[in-house]
């Protein structure tokens, strides 16, 4: 697992320029790889729905291999990250990734398709504790400024990585040139983890017990287990999202406005979260969960593009736009 061990303030003060780099270059990795990801996503249910005319169930599978093994993987591949340092595995994970979306863009059975969604959970699942660890290995006076930078460039692709989705598809033939785009991009995050500035040369060899010390931890502190199983609907309920929407038929013009705005309007709301340290208070989680909660279609409304049971009422079902 990652363990965050504070410098001696000399060699703080020594490494701030490589500190800056590191920064720099982390963040350059999560916009291009964020753009690449999203620019897929936006478009990938239609793309499996129309393009390669599978039934929704088969959609949702496919989908669900892909978030349910990542997010399962993320636990473990915390000591893989420290086995082989965060340089090697995130350039890993980028090459992953890239083979994940190439075999997107020229596969259309069911198993390959599998296959894919498999690869690019594992490379998803290698990328965020790469990525993260490099930044909580930064000075504590940079450390904030990094992170910062690194969720930014998350707003950045969400709201954008559609839309240029959209213009590939528009002046590509078909799925795969925008399946290439994106390896190409999630390529070039592999080759600039490569060229983050080495932070330990001769990293010290760890045991094998003490590389799963981490894991054992987190699976025997009960008050994060419940946490964790507390919040994890919201993280179904974003990914719905991006399955949803293609599916009540809209265009991919409809689609990716949807995103674009839902992404702008999630990003406009990280200043007020993070001014004055009200991240920290119990209060902010609390409303964001109820937010969560309050968006689910009331009852009686099916998410197809049949009407609501109430007469006359087919706002939820044919419109894009999140309820309040």
């Amino acid at each position: 697992m990652i363990v965050d061990s504070p410098a001696p303030a000399g060699a703080r003060s020594a490494g701030r320029p490589p500190d800056r780099r590191v920064i720099t270059t982390v963040v350059a990795i999560q916009l291009a790889s964020c753009l690449g990801f999203f620019a897929v996503a936006a478009h990938l249910v239609a793309h499996l729905r129309h393009d390669l005319g599978l039934p929704a169930g088969t959609v949702g599978l496919i989908l669900g291999v892909q978030v349910g093994l990542q997010s399962a993987l993320l636990l473990p591949v915390g000591s893989i990250t420290d086995l082989l340092g965060p340089r090697r595995t995130g350039a890993i994970a980028c090459v992953l990734r890239a083979l994940g979306f190439v075999l997107l863009g020229t596969v259309d059975g069911v198993g390959p398709l599998l296959c894919a969604a498999a690869v690019l959970a594992l490379g998803g699942a290698l990328y965020n504790p790469a990525a993260q660890c490099l930044l909580a290995g930064v000075g504590p006076g940079r450390r904030a400024r990094g992170f910062a930078g690194y969720v930014a460039m998350q707003h950045v692709a969400t709201v954008f990585g559609p839309v240029m989705g959209l213009a590939i598809l528009s002046v590509g033939r078909g799925f795969a040139p925008l399946a290439a785009a994106a390896a190409a991009l999630w390529a070039t995050g592999g080759v600039l983890f490569l060229l983050v500035p080495h932070r330990n040369p001769q990293p010290a060899v760890r045991r094998r017990r003490e590389l799963f010390a981490g894991v054992r931890t987190v699976l025997g502190d009960r008050s994060f287990l419940l946490f964790a199983l507390a919040a994890s609907p919201t993280t179904l309920l974003a990914n719905g999202m991006l399955t949803a929407v293609p599916l009540l038929d809209f265009t991919p013009a409809a689609a990716t406005l949807c995103f674009c705005v839902l992404a702008a309007v999630a990003a406009a709301a990280q200043p007020f979260v993070a001014a004055g340290h009200r991240g920290e208070r119990p209060w902010v989680l609390r409303l964001g969960l109820l937010c969560t909660a309050s968006c689910s279609p009331p009852p009686g409304c099916s998410p197809s593009r049949a009407t609501c049971s109430s007469a006359g009422s087919s706002t939820w079902a044919r419109s894009p736009r999140p309820r309040p």
